[in-house]
Formats: structure tokens, sequence, C-alpha cells
């Protein structure tokens, strides 16, 4: 199943709180950041996450996940069980969206709003 994450900032989707948790606290953190997030099981515990910074660009990748895992910390520990990170320059992001079929769509209020779906994978 495809994986389908919200830019909480743009979209008009319906309140989410722990997404939207998780994505003011990483904007917090990293204000130029573009940042999905997504709880693929429905369960208010598992998340997904993928960052997109210029700030990352003179960061080594543990330290870009440092950086955004640090931020998040206390809501880590009392909140949510597992979060998976993807981080990305927008050079890098560039070289790797077509990974997460990423879409601009146009909203009834003409605002944009994305979508970002993870390729299928098979698990072990």
């Amino acid at each position: 199943m495809a994986m389908h994450y919200t830019n909480l900032k743009t979209s008009s989707a319906g309140s989410k709180p722990m997404l939207e948790t998780i994505e003011s606290i990483i904007y917090e953190a990293l204000p130029d950041a573009t940042v999905f997030v997504a709880n693929p099981d429905n369960d208010g515990k598992h998340f997904e996450a993928l960052v997109i910074s210029p700030s990352f660009q003179t960061m080594t990748l543990v330290k870009q996940h440092q950086v955004v895992m640090n931020a998040l910390k206390s809501a880590l520990e009392t909140q949510v069980h597992a979060l998976a990170l993807k981080t990305f320059t927008p050079e890098k992001w560039n070289e790797k969206k077509h990974l997460y079929n990423v879409n601009l769509e146009e909203t009834t209020n003409d605002k944009q709003r994305r979508k970002c779906k993870r390729p299928n994978r098979k698990r072990n």
C-alpha cells in the first residue's frame, strides 16, 4: 500500500493533533524546511516524516537526523512509539523525489496542497 504524506502547513485536511504537533516542532527547529508527516498505521503511535531543508547542506546525514530528533525528543518520549525519518537537502530531494511521487494539487481555495506517496515496498 502506498504511503500518503501530508504537508499540514498547506493542507486543508481536518485536524490531526499528533501530526500537527510533529510538524510544528520540526518547523520550530527548521523554519526553512518543507515537512511531510504520515501516520501509516492510523494508530497515532507510528509516524513517518520527510524533512527537506537548505540548513542540511552543511550537515552529515547523522547530524540532520539529530537536529530533527532532538527537537522532537519530548513528544517522542511520551506520545510517539516510533518515527521513521528521512531528511534531504533540496538538491538531494530533487534527485530522490520521484521515488515518493510528490504532487502539488490545487485545492478549492487556490492554496497548494502537497501530498507525497512512498513507493510500495515488501516487508520481511
